[in-house]
C-alpha cells in the first residue's frame, strides 16, 4: 500500500469493469482479503469500486487502496476497450 493520495481516482482505467481483483488490508471484513472478486461497478462520487464476490458475500463497496488488481487482465481489458473504440481502418489502396 502506498502513501499517495488518489487526487483524480480514474476507477475505470485503475479497474475496469469484469477485472479480477483481490482485496488487502480490509479491516472490516478480513476473511476477503486475498479472496478473488470481479469490478462490476464504481461509486465515482464516494471514490469506491463495487465489487462482486461469492456468496455469501456479494456485492461490497471497496476503498481502492484496498485493492490488487490483476494487471495483464487489466491491460488486455483496457487495450481491447481502446481497439473498440478507435477500429483501424486499412484504406482500400492498401488492401491490394
Amino acid at each position: 500500500m502506498t502513501g499517495f493520495i488518489d487526487l483524480a481516482p480514474a476507477l475505470e482505467y485503475r479497474f475496469p469493469l469484469g477485472c479480477r481483483v483481490k482485496p488487502a488490508g480490509l479491516a472490516s471484513k478480513p476473511e476477503l482479503n486475498g479472496r478473488t472478486g470481479r469490478v462490476v461497478k464504481y461509486d465515482q462520487k464516494k471514490g469506491r469500486v463495487g465489487v462482486e464476490f461469492a456468496q455469501p458475500h456479494g456485492l461490497l463497496s471497496l476503498r481502492p487502496q484496498c485493492l490488487q488488481v490483476n494487471t495483464k487482465e487489466r491491460s488486455e481489458k483496457l487495450v481491447a476497450e481502446y481497439n473498440k473504440q478507435h477500429p483501424i481502418r486499412i484504406r482500400s489502396e492498401e488492401r491490394r
